[in-house]
């Protein structure tokens, strides 16, 4: 994300100048969206990892709670 950023090719993603198409290009453009607010930093790389992640367990959390009962949710 960084080198799209430094780049300004927004499309090809790359690290130490290969191409890398391991992860969607949509995951590397909100690590650029962190990077514009938190700064290049290991907080901006990570942010949405972690986000997404504390959706899931909060959504993991909910469904155990609607169809099992909340004392199995906890």
């Amino acid at each position: 994300a960084r080198e799209m950023l430094e780049t300004g090719d927004w499309i090809t993603p790359r690290f130490n100048g290969q191409t890398r198409f391991d992860k969607p290009v949509l995951f590397y453009w909100l690590i650029i969206l962190a990077y514009r607010v938190f700064g290049i930093t290991e907080f901006g790389v990570r942010f949405w990892s972690a986000t997404a992640a504390v959706a899931l367990v909060a959504l993991v959390a909910l469904a155990a709670r609607r169809w099992l009962r909340p004392p199995a949710a906890r």
